[in-house]
């Protein structure tokens, strides 16, 4: 722009300057219009590379320097890269017409008027060429995005194969033992209760360990069939944990004979199959805990419902009685919650508090 504002053939308020002038103004107006190129609408940047091809046509005919070369150039490269081809065709055109009406107003030379044409074709054609080079970055993208995609897709559907194979496995082999565990216990407990058998002490407690061990087979199928449901995620209506938490609680007070009381706090509402059972797991590891490390210890459980996560919280003090049960079980109890909570995006904290102890779940959900 420089170069044609102090060039051989100047701006001037008159004449062949005049011309000049124009062409100038015009030129340096659809420029700064198509800066803003990815702002305009297709027609709007049609009309201004239209301009800046005759502008710079004509002045590429009335300045004989190179520098007025670019304003012809610059709109066939983006006519190239921008347009489609019919209308970036019909700027090259007009760039093309300006330089010949130039040309043949003041009579220059033929091969000015060659090269010009030459170079306003090739930046068409270049443009061309660079937008077919994008539009091949595009679609290599689109496809590396699309192939990102499947493979996620592939994995979530070979996951949900996997766990659809682990739910029938548990459910042909697992469920069906403790089935058949339930019937035999029911029959034991049955004959124990008979009339014909003599009263004895001892026959009165085995029947009630019996009548306990089948409890806890119904509760294991129950548990069986929780965990196959989670595994293959068709629960509509997700897992209403106050409940199975209330349970929980009776089942302990039930069984140990110490106070167990559970808190429920926020808007109740059903929580997805995986995160309820992760918190169940971790209330029913708790009480666990509390027989095996502080028996007959009074157990506080909290179910927050917060807007972003749900929160379980179990506490108990410490106790004196004897535990003979605390030197059982393999000591992974703790790390397998930790596991879970992590695999669902939640979090699991377990420690002291006081004398006693707190464990601590939240789940994003």
């Amino acid at each position: 722009m420089a170069g044609s504002l102090t060039g051989r053939a100047a701006p001037a308020a008159e004449g062949r300057g005049l011309v000049i002038a124009s062409a100038l103004s015009v030129a340096t107006l659809c420029w700064a219009l198509c800066v803003f190129a990815e702002l305009l609408e297709g027609r709007v940047l049609t009309l201004a590379l239209g301009g800046l091809a005759a502008a710079g046509g004509l002045l590429a005919s009335l300045q004989h320097h190179g520098v007025s070369l670019v304003f012809g150039c610059l709109a066939g490269f983006m006519a190239g890269y921008l347009l489609e081809l019919t209308a970036g065709l019909g700027v090259t055109a007009v760039a093309c017409l300006g330089a010949a009406c130039g040309q043949l107003a003041v009579g220059g030379s033929t091969a000015n008027l060659a090269v010009s044409l030459l170079l306003y074709c090739w930046f068409f054609f270049a443009g061309l060429v660079r937008d077919e080079y994008s539009a091949r970055a595009r679609q290599a993208e689109q496809l590396l995005e699309q192939t990102a995609k499947l493979s996620v897709e592939e994995s979530r559907v070979a996951a949900m194969a996997e766990r659809a194979r682990i739910a029938r496995e548990i459910h042909d082999v697992l469920a069906h033992s403790m089935a058949s565990l339930s019937v035999q216990l029911q029959a034991a407990s049955a004959l124990l209760d008979g009339a014909d058998l003599p009263e004895h002490p001892d026959l009165a407690t085995a029947s009630t360990c019996v009548r306990r061990a089948s409890s806890l087979a119904r509760e294991g199928m129950i548990e069986t069939r929780r965990a196959i449901q989670a595994l293959r995620e068709d629960q509509e209506d997700g897992v209403q944990l106050p409940g199975l938490l209330a349970t929980l609680a009776t089942d302990y007070q039930d069984a140990d004979g110490a106070p167990a009381t559970l808190a429920v706090k926020g808007n109740v509402r059903n929580l997805p199959a995986q995160a309820g059972l992760v918190l169940l797991r971790t209330a029913q590891e708790a009480l666990t805990n509390v027989r095996k490390h502080a028996p007959d210890a009074a157990v506080s459980m909290i179910l927050e419902y917060q807007d972003t996560e749900t929160r379980l919280t179990v506490t108990n003090p410490a106790s004196h009685a004897a535990a003979p049960l605390a030197d059982t079980g393999a000591g992974y109890g703790l790390t397998g919650l930790r596991e879970r909570a992590e695999l669902v995006g939640g979090k699991l904290d377990a420690g002291p508090l006081g004398d006693g102890w707190q464990l601590t779940a939240r789940i994003p959900a």
